[in-house]
Order: C-alpha cells, then structure tokens, then sequence
C-alpha cells in the first residue's frame, strides 16, 4: 500500500513539475514572432512623439530569454542604435521584460509590459546612454 502511494505522489509530482516547466517554455515561445513596435516618446515640452519599428525574435531554449532583433528609428528622437540585438522573456504571469540593445555602449530600452488582448503594453526607458528618454510601447503582431 505504501508503494502506491508513493508511485501516485510520484506521478503528481512529475505532472506538475512537467505542467509548470511547459507553462514557463510557452509563455516564452509566445514571445517568437515578428512584432510591429510602437512607442511614445516624451519629448520634454510636455507633448509626445511616436516611434514604429519592428522586433523579430526567434524561440530560445527553454529557460532562455527569447533572443532576437529590433529595427526601430530611435536617432529621430535623439537615441540609437536604430538597429540591435534584443531579449525577450516572460516573468511572472502575464508578465514580460524586453530589452534593446542589450550590450550596448550607447544605452538600452528596458521594456517592462504584460499581455492585453494578444498585444504587449506597458512602460519603457532608455537607460545608459548620453541621453534619457522614457514612455509607452505597444508590441503586436
């Protein structure tokens, strides 16, 4: 009686450790794609200008952030690159944190959003680099 219980308990354990590590290798496999990009940018004065570009990532393995690719005009609003690696990669629930540029000299975005309707909206800034800059983005497909 004791090895059935046992082998039951087993067998819990393996499907919830295996539910959770596909959850967390889904969540970030979501995150593969290619991504128009649209971001506001404070400009200072109190008004705002937009930004749209394109984030490519490709799945990584699991427990890896995403990796991929961006293409957005930052040197129109005074930041850059315009074109750089990027790292994708889901948190905690709904949760996701992108960064650009991630080896960057001349600063990175540090992007920090969750899931709403099958897009990605939340916060972001540029950090690191001769100049500041900071507002919202939008990712969809």
């Amino acid at each position: 009686m004791n090895r059935r219980r046992w082998l039951i308990a087993a067998l819990a354990t393996l499907v919830i450790s295996t539910g959770l590590a596909i959850g967390a290798v889904a969540q970030d496999s979501g995150l593969a794609g290619r991504w128009t990009a649209s971001f506001t940018v404070d400009d200072g004065s109190g008004g705002t200008k937009t930004v749209t570009g394109t984030i490519v990532a490709v799945a990584a393995r699991p427990g890896q952030p995403v990796r991929g690719s961006y293409r957005i005009p930052f040197s129109t609003v005074g930041l850059g690159p315009d074109a750089a690696p990027a790292t994708l990669q889901a948190t905690r629930g709904d949760a996701v944190r992108i960064v650009l540029n991630p080896n960057g000299e001349t600063g990175q975005a540090e992007l920090t959003g969750s899931w709403k309707a099958g897009a990605i909206e939340g916060e972001w800034r540029w950090v690191g680099g001769p100049k500041a800059a900071s507002g919202r983005f939008t990712l969809r497909r």
